[in-house]
Parts: C-alpha cells; sequence; structure tokens
C-alpha cells in the first residue's frame, strides 16, 4: 500500500502500526493513512511513535527492568526522559503492563508464546525477565498497573499520578507476594521455636507497619481472612472536548484520539452533546464510533452530531503549533543558546512546564493567601 501511494516507511514503523491496530485492518489501514499525512513521504517508527503517543519498546523493558530492581531513582530518570520525549504517562504504563504481559505469556508457556510483534530485542528482554521472575510477581505487579491506569487517568495531574505509581511498584518490588506472607502467619511454628516470635517476611531491610488494632497476627485465622472489594468509583467528568481526548487515549483507542485530534473541528461543546464538523481524513462513521464508545466509558448518553459550518481548529493542529512556539521561545533563551554554542547538532524535542509551587507558612501549610485564591 505504501508503495502504491508513492510512501517510504521502515519495517519497525510498519511493525508498530501493525501492533496498535490490533488485528483491525481498517484500524491499520487509518493508522497508516494518519501516518501518511503526518509525516510526508518517508515515515520512519519515531514518526509513528510520535504520532501515537508511545515509547521504544526496548526503552520499556529498561524501565521495567528498573522498576523489578527497586531503583527508584533510576525508574524516574528513565520515566522522565521518555515523558520528555514525547510519550504519553498513560500510554507509558499501558506499555509496561503489555510488557508485564509479554513477560507473563512466556513464563507461563515457553519463548514460543511470545507476542510476534515483539521486536528480537524485546523478545530477548521479555525471556531474560521471564526466568529470573515469579508468576505471583509478574500477577502483582500486573493489578498494580491495572490500579494505576485507573487512577491516572482519573486525576487531574497525570504526570504526577503516573510517577507515584512508579514509585510505589518499586518499592514493592523486593516484598513478597500475599500467599507466601500467609503462608508465613499461618505454618505452625517449628519444634523448640518461640510462638511469640513472628516470621521474616520481607527479604532484605525490614518494612515497618503502622497497626491500629490490639489484635496480634497469631489471633487470626485463615478464615478470618477476607478480599474486600473497593467501591466502585464515578466514572470521571468530561467537561471539554479536550477530556474526551483524553478519554480515549486512556482508553487506549489510538485510532479514535487521532480522529479526534486531527480529523475534525469542534463546532459546539456541552456535557451529553457533541457538534463536529468531519474534515477530509475523518472516518466517516466517526460520530457513531464515538457517541457508542463515550456511552461505554461513561454510562451515559451522548449525541454526536454533524455540522456543515468548521468550528474551532483541530487539537492536534493547535498542540503543534504550541509545541514548535514553546520550542522556539525556548531556543531563544540565553541559557539554551549558551548549550547550543558548545553543542551546535543538539536539538529541542520537547519543552515541559514545571508544575507551580504553593506559597507555605514555613510549616509545610499552604499560606493564608493561596488558601483564599484556592477558594
Amino acid at each position: 500500500i505504501a508503495a502504491a501511494e508513492g510512501q517510504t516507511i521502515d519495517d519497525e514503523a510498519l511493525t508498530i502500526i501493525a501492533r496498535l491496530a490490533e488485528g483491525s485492518v481498517r484500524d491499520g489501514l487509518s493508522l497508516l493513512d494518519q501516518a501518511f499525512a503526518l509525516a510526508g513521504g518517508k515515515v520512519s517508527a519515531s514518526d509513528v511513535r510520535g504520532m501515537a503517543g508511545i515509547a521504544d519498546g526496548v526503552r520499556i523493558y529498561d524501565l521495567l527492568q528498573t522498576i523489578l530492581k527497586g531503583d527508584v531513582t533510576a525508574a524516574l530518570q528513565t520515566f522522565g526522559a521518555l515523558y520528555d520525549a514525547g510519550a504519553d504517562p498513560i500510554q507509558l504504563l499501558t506499555d509496561l503492563a503489555d510488557a508485564v504481559h509479554a513477560v507473563s505469556r512466556i513464563k507461563a508457556a515457553g519463548p514460543d508464546a511470545a507476542n510476534a510483534a515483539l521486536s528480537e530485542t524485546e523478545k530477548q528482554r521479555a525471556n531474560s525477565l521471564a526466568k529470573a521472575l515469579s508468576v505471583p510477581v509478574l500477577a502483582r505487579v500486573w493489578q498494580m498497573l491495572l490500579k494505576a491506569l485507573d487512577e491516572t487517568a482519573r486525576s487531574p495531574r497525570v504526570l504526577a499520578a503516573a510517577e507515584m505509581a512508579i514509585i510505589r511498584l518499586c518499592y514493592v518490588s523486593d516484598l513478597p507476594p500475599p500467599n507466601e506472607v500467609l503462608k508465613g502467619f499461618f505454618a505452625p511454628p517449628s519444634d523448640g521455636a518461640n510462638r511469640e516470635q513472628k516470621p521474616s517476611l520481607a527479604r532484605g531491610e525490614p518494612v515497618p507497619l503502622a497497626v491500629e488494632s490490639d489484635t496480634s497476627l497469631d489471633e487470626v485465622s485463615p478464615d478470618d481472612v477476607a478480599i474486600i472489594e473497593p467501591p466502585p468509583q464515578a466514572p470521571a467528568k468530561l467537561d471539554s472536548f479536550a477530556a474526551v481526548v483524553a478519554l480515549s487515549a486512556a482508553k487506549r483507542d489510538i485510532k479514535l484520539r487521532i480522529a479526534l485530534e486531527d480529523c475534525v473541528s469542534l463546532v459546539r461543546f456541552r456535557h451529553g452533546h457533541i457538534e463536529l464538523k468531519l474534515l477530509d481524513r475523518a472516518p466517516q462513521n466517526l460520530a457513531q464510533e464515538l457517541s457508542r464508545k463515550l456511552q461505554d466509558w461513561t454510562g451515559e448518553r451522548w449525541m454526536v452530531s454533524l455540522a456543515e459550518a468548521p468550528g474551532e481548529r483541530p487539537l492536534g493542529e493547535i498542540r503543534r503549533e504550541d509545541d514548535a512556539r514553546l520550542r522556539e521561545e525556548a531556543r531563544r533563551h540565553p541559557s539554551v543558546q549558551a548549550v547550543f554554542r558548545h553543542f551546535p547538532d543538539a536539538e529541542i524535542t520537547a519543552v515541559r512546564a514545571l508544575p507551580e509551587k504553593e506559597p507555605t507558612t514555613g510549616l509545610g501549610k499552604p499560606s493564608a493567601k493561596a488558601e483564599r485564591d484556592r477558594q
């Protein structure tokens, strides 16, 4: 298809598109068309990653390995480097979950069970991790990543929520799985052992636990252990079209996210109703698909209507112009110019705003002015 369209695309870029399409020929063709339109003649793997907001698969395994080693500093540095290169925080957590799934498949069914969409380097990294990790550890990391994805998608500070998830994963990496903990609690003491002595549970340094009950661990029986399901959380409030695009990214619907960013013009938005003008490259069934998926994701009915007159500029076009403007402003900064004098071939790949710090009273509490501003 690329040859027929007079386009050039490398094999790795095709592999990424095939992986994102998840078996759908229609989705694959749509992603291919978007890549042709954005890259302009020659599509590379980095173009596709930038379009979809995903990271290099090998770097994902680097990140996973630092997490499993419990190296918080290296994990946050790797995560930050991927984010600075343009990767979306929610997509990074999703890619981590995919890597854990790939390792688990190999652990359970052998190297032949590796995903065919993985590169040879990714397969080698997954094989190495599968040999070193147990299924309970992989299952725990998987569950924590699923929980982190849900929390991050609902958080007003996506980057901070994703980083907190990375920190939590690092700090539980050296703890034994729950089944080993329970075995230690309920195993009968050996002859001559002091019954008041608790078994050593954690490998490495002991982890202090805050216990608010007077009940000792010896008084707990296996029948008393219950699995408590967390209460269901209300769906996130969609108060803007940008929030709808962010939700499609959180749900890992790359095709829909790209279509909403680059193929539509927003005419009107209110909760429960979106009016759009379809641009040239937009799928013809986009309105019906968006309405159906929003109802599935939010539990509410959404009407998506089409208009003839154009409205606002596409979000993707605005974002790219803003990125270009920020890079140009950064290039004119004296500190950045000093860097370019020493490294003339350097490139500015992204500009990220630092989080604003609230003024405090010196005791760790917000100042009166900050409290008034919040109110």
